[in-house]
């Protein structure tokens, strides 16, 4: 029987254990505990599943402690519990729907006989990693911790930067089933309370059975959940939370993910990491530029070799057309099918290199890519500038440090390379400025997306494009769209 009950708890203790186990029935991991508790023979039990609740907290604060009251001469009340268990979190409930939430939580439930009311007590455990440094957000210089499949955790990693009372913490629920815990954190005095409701409203209308990692979340609360280009950051670091929450952005932590999301996040911010701030501002902002430059190069590199080997010929310089064209002599396949084909190729090898476990993925990719693109050379079923046209574009494309914004970059070669293919430059060209005018129409929370493009702004390019000096960017507020800038 899975169905909820609605129900209040009654005076009889063994109706309320028949009713709470009934809710479990068929669940061998629900253990019940029976006591006897004071002189007046009142009887006692406790509720709990082993496998996700600290036993020994119970043995020894909740236990121990009641059998030690059997020469108490009137019964107990939970009231009284109070000043007579030792641990920290305890809580009383009348509901039974409360009573299974909470052992199916992790917490233990005590059931006095004849009183119509049961006492939580805070003893979940859950098995979760240690402190790991981050895998896909490597930095040379700053913090070497990452965030783990424990929500508790995280938020703890995040309170170790920002020790003030000024960072807030809200819990709400997501998931029928699987009943996820979702925290919001913000700062107060900076956050806008605008974003702040909205995000909230959002995470409320949720209706899915499971939740069970932060993609859900970001794909059903961002703005513009059709578009390629991501509106929510997404991060493993908690100094770069810090630094979001700082600057006036919401964090969205999900129970089992150990990434947290920030939002808003405008497109200069998937260009930006945490070592960005913890370096020499020339050297950060000439990377930083390289990383603009070869996200749009990436982009186009593929389309631009099309057009300039199929329509326009003219616009390279000889020697290098003439070297090109005599490298494509015995080629059996139209440039375009060439690329595509050797574009999807580079696509494979990548996913199987990530599939594939971690000690063996970058061996068989590596392996793969120079087997088969040399092969392939050798055999004359494609040109050697065509491999490194393709190798050159995936390779541009690892620069660009947000995975999402990487993933929406790859697939969007396809369409502009097959645009290219059918109207030439000017197809090229009008596919670019359609592509720019969607990023120009996008938001993220009510901040437009390329807000430090357009209308060109001095104190958003100084952190955006480039990296300004900290005494300059510290001197006054740089957030966007934040109520108060940090100082």
């Amino acid at each position: 029987m899975n169905r909820q009950t609605n129900r209040r708890l009654s005076m009889d203790l063994d109706k309320n254990v028949e009713d709470v186990l009934d809710q479990f029935a068929s669940c061998a991991d629900v253990v019940l505990r029976r006591l006897t508790i004071t002189k007046a023979r009142q009887k006692a039990a406790i509720i709990f599943i082993p496998e996700i609740t600290d036993t020994v907290r119970i043995e020894q604060a909740c236990i121990r402690p009641l059998l030690a009251l059997a020469d108490r001469r009137a019964a107990l009340e939970h009231e009284d519990l109070q000043n007579e268990l030792t641990i920290l979190g305890m809580q009383q409930c009348r509901a039974i729907d409360d009573v299974i939430a909470s052992i199916a939580a992790g917490d233990a439930v005590l059931l006095l006989d004849g009183t119509p009311q049961a006492t939580l007590l805070s003893t979940a455990k859950w098995e979760h990693r240690a402190v790991e440094k981050p895998e896909n957000e490597v930095s040379i210089r700053g913090s070497l911790q990452a965030f783990n499949e424990d929500t508790r955790t995280n938020i703890g990693l995040v309170r170790q930067f920002l020790r003030g009372h000024e960072l807030k913490i809200e819990k709400l629920t997501c998931g029928r089933m699987t009943k996820t815990p979702v925290h919001i954190l913000y700062l107060d005095p900076i956050a806008r309370p605008d974003q702040l409701q909205t995000v909230k409203e959002r995470l409320q209308r949720i209706k899915l059975d499971s939740v069970l990692d932060a993609g859900y979340i970001e794909q059903l609360i961002r703005d513009h959940p059709r578009s390629p280009f991501p509106t929510m950051g997404q991060t493993e670091r908690p100094d770069r939370v810090a630094a979001q929450l700082v600057d006036g952005r919401i964090a969205i932590a999900v129970d089992h993910s150990p990434t947290m999301l920030t939002l808003p996040a405008l497109f200069p911010e998937f260009f930006q990491v945490s070592e960005d701030y913890y370096a020499d501002f020339w050297i950060q902002s000439f990377h930083r530029l390289l990383r603009y430059a070869a996200f749009w190069v990436s982009l186009s590199l593929l389309s631009l070799y099309l057009i300039f080997l199929t329509y326009n010929p003219e616009l390279l310089p000889t020697p290098l057309l003439l070297k090109l064209s005599a490298a494509r002599m015995g080629i059996p396949s139209p440039t375009i099918v060439e690329v595509f084909l050797m574009g999807l190729l580079f696509e494979v090898l990548h996913e199987a290199g990530v599939r594939l476990p971690r000690p063996v993925g970058p061996a068989i990719s590596i392996v793969g890519g120079l087997v088969v693109g040399e092969a392939a050379v050798s055999a004359g079923m494609v040109g050697a500038a065509t491999v490194i046209a393709i190798a050159m574009s995936g390779i541009l494309s690892f620069i660009v440090p947000s995975h999402s914004l990487t993933a929406a970059l790859r697939l969007l070669r396809f369409p502009l390379l097959l645009i290219t293919a059918m109207f030439g430059i000017v197809g090229f060209a009008v596919a670019l400025l359609l592509l720019l005018l969607h990023m120009f129409s996008l938001t993220s929370f009510g901040d437009p997306y390329m807000q430090v493009a357009a209308p060109l702004r001095k104190r958003l390019v100084e952190d955006s494009v480039i990296r300004a000096p900290l005494d300059v960017l510290f001197k006054r507020s740089h957030n966007w769209g934040t109520r108060k800038g940090s100082q």
